[in-house]
């Protein structure tokens, strides 16, 4: 195991605040994707812009963690807010449990997660199904830390671009942000038995979709003051080492 952190990001975009406060920053392409190593307010990490979505996140995040195991992952970006999670527009938020949103069956019957299939997501003990639980402790410090609200967050493949589909997730979940990412880092994390922290801005509502009504530049500026402040007091976050 090293000692660096592993930083997370779908986008460049995303990224950019952080990746220009590193110093003696090196930066690597493989399979496509872009790293950048380096230091972060005194702190060894990798920034790793992994791509949108679950397949690119995982694949990003497993090479990087076969390459050299971090200490700590961290993922951080934007999401869409619940209306009804209480997450308000350009706020911050931790998670405290990832699950997969639409990983599973619509029946007849109605939505069936993969527990109601019989078929594990991760083959931990206990089996792990659409719900990842993460670090309570963790994920509490962190919140404590950056003033944010600590929930569940829903990952998608499908975004929420209309109300009622907004609606039956949140009702199935009591998730307060949504993302297309988030899921599969906790995963893999799972697998690999690794700390995992996950930091999210709410760049819009989870409604009918309206453009007009995003805030992505203040969501991305929000979530960048919000991982410098974690980097900066790692020691109060992480347990002793």
């Amino acid at each position: 195991m090293t000692d660096d952190v592993l930083l997370l990001c779908a986008t460049a975009g995303e990224g950019a605040a952080i990746r220009d406060a590193m110093d003696d920053r090196g930066d690597t392409r493989h399979a496509t994707k872009l790293t950048h190593a380096g230091r972060l307010v005194g702190e060894p990490c990798r920034l790793a812009v992994t791509g949108i979505a679950a397949a690119n996140t995982a694949q990003a995040l497993t090479s990087e963690v076969e390459r050299a195991r971090p200490r700590l992952v961290l993922q951080f970006g934007i999401g869409g807010a619940y209306p009804d999670g209480g997450l308000r527009l350009g706020a911050v938020a931790v998670a405290s449990e990832e699950h997969y949103g639409d990983v599973g069956v619509q029946s007849p019957q109605g939505w069936m997660g993969m527990e109601d299939v019989g078929f594990p997501l991760v083959e931990t003990d206990p089996h792990l199904h659409n719900r990842l639980p993460l670090d309570a402790e963790l994920a509490a410090r962190v919140g404590r830390v950056v003033g944010a609200a600590v929930g569940p967050f829903v990952t998608v493949n499908r975004c929420s671009g209309v109300a009622a589909l907004g609606d039956e997730l949140y009702g199935r979940t009591r998730g307060i942000c949504e993302s297309m990412e988030g899921a599969a880092a906790a995963h893999v994390c799972a697998q690999y038995a690794l700390p995992f922290i996950e930091i999210r801005a709410a760049s819009n509502m989870v409604e009918d979709r309206d453009k007009s009504r995003w805030r992505i530049g203040d969501a991305i500026a929000a979530v960048s003051r919000a991982t410098l402040t974690v980097m900066g007091r790692l020691s109060e976050i992480e347990e002793p080492r």
